[in-house]
């Protein structure tokens, strides 16, 4: 609990710079926040700013379920799918260069002796052809951890959605589930 207050915080502190920076010294004209005024009005910002988000965060019945779908669909690719994938397609195309072959700069055109299967084949399978192998298997591996993170969440979802709606903004606690 206390590492999650304090990740919130930085969250917050980095979110409210960002937003007063990109959004109200740009479009508004506001002070820079190397100015008094400017630090000024960005401590302001954060009570709007942690409002918000408690009432955006309070108005999704689940939010759990709601941040599930994204890292199952989202953010697990960004770190365990397309690395791999980017990898292993960048070790095929240059291992597959022959000599001759590339960017001809004083005509703008790129000379390739091969194109096809032959040539990707012979990219994936030269000099570190085990590296290849095991990216493809961590490739595959990352799409099934997503996919079961997706029916995981999506069942989560419908178990939930199955009971009554409990809300945030009305007068019973939404924690009360006798009711």
């Amino acid at each position: 609990m206390v590492s999650a207050l304090i990740a919130a915080a930085l969250y917050g502190n980095i979110g409210v710079k960002v937003l007063y920076n990109n959004i109200a010294v740009e479009f508004f004209r506001a002070p820079p926040l190397t100015q008094k005024m400017g630090k000024w009005l960005w401590v302001g910002l954060i009570p709007v700013y942690w409002s918000l988000a408690f009432v955006i965060g309070a108005a999704i019945p689940d939010f759990s379920g709601f941040t599930g779908i994204v890292s199952a669909t989202c953010i697990l690719h960004f770190t365990y799918t397309f690395p791999p994938f980017l990898h292993f397609a960048y070790n095929s195309k240059k291992n597959a260069i022959r000599a001759g072959e590339g960017f001809d700069p004083a005509t703008g055109t790129v000379i390739r002796h091969d194109t096809g299967i032959k040539r990707f084949v012979r990219g994936f399978m030269s000099d570190n052809w085990y590296l290849n192998v095991w990216n493809v298997i961590y490739f595959l591996a990352a799409l099934a951890t997503a996919g079961l993170g997706i029916w995981a969440a999506v069942e989560n979802l419908i178990l939930i959605y199955a009971s009554p709606q409990l809300s945030a903004f009305g007068c019973t606690s939404p924690l009360d589930v006798t009711t």
